[in-house]
């Protein structure tokens, strides 16, 4: 069920993108959605409810109205400030800094205070990263129900990291023993993307990080055998389950 589209050469707001979808949603949830099913009185009424809203970081700073992951307080879940890097002038999110400030946690209460501090101030401001009231809060809580992909959370943050264990853990032969059994995968041709070679996937896109992990990943872990530590493999093989 197609509820909008949107195509312009223009970023939208929150409110121009996701507006009149709400409202239709806080609808059906008063109503229901009653359909027909095609035989004889059988028009039938069912429950809406939301469940939650995913999308990469660039589509949930737009949809959350929050700071980008690449600002300040870019967390929906914690108010974690960040360290801006010097030399390549981004935000770091380090494991030290959540560690030792041990931030609290993003919840409503604090969301409608920076809201509150926005409409009230003449300048233009993002208390703990809001920019404004997104139209889904009032439909979800961003906290709890705007979720991360799976496409790009599990294949460009978490498989890369995973696989660069990997490599550091393998001798030249054993890397280059990798890279022949990937180049000589033969793939349908509705397969864009290869992953080619092991020793160069710093370079993959997600979608041979996708391809990599689905169908490659566990025959290779066999075809290197005790190249590996047993444990790397179990371990990975529970991430792939």
């Amino acid at each position: 069920m197609l509820f909008g589209l949107y195509h312009s050469p223009v970023g939208p707001t929150a409110e121009s993108l996701l507006g009149k979808i709400v409202k239709a949603i806080e609808r059906l949830r008063r109503t229901g959605l009653t359909i027909d099913l095609g035989a004889r009185d059988k028009i039938q009424t069912f429950d809406v409810h939301v469940q939650l809203i995913v999308g990469d970081f660039p589509a949930r700073s737009k949809f959350n109205s929050l700071s980008g992951h690449a600002g300040y307080f870019a967390c929906s879940r914690c108010l974690i400030n960040g360290v801006r890097c010097k030399a390549h002038q981004h935000i770091l999110y380090t494991w030290l800094e959540y560690r030792t400030k041990c931030p609290v946690e993003h919840t409503n209460e604090n969301m409608n205070i920076s809201f509150d501090l926005i409409e009230t101030s003449r300048k233009t401001i993002r208390p703990n990263g809001a920019i404004v009231k997104s139209p889904l809060c009032s439909i979800l809580s961003i906290q709890k129900q705007s979720v991360f992909d799976y496409f790009h959370t599990c294949l460009k943050v978490h498989l890369p990291v995973l696989i660069s264990k990997w490599v550091k853990l393998l001798s030249k032969v054993d890397l280059n023993k990798a890279d022949i059994y990937l180049s000589g995968i033969l793939y349908p041709h509705s397969f864009n993307r290869h992953p080619k070679k092991l020793s160069m996937f710093d370079q993959w896109k997600a979608s041979q990080m996708r391809t990599f992990f689905l169908y490659v990943s566990l025959p290779l872990l066999i075809h290197l055998g005790k190249c590996l530590p047993s444990a790397v493999a179990a371990h990975f093989s529970l991430f792939y389950i």
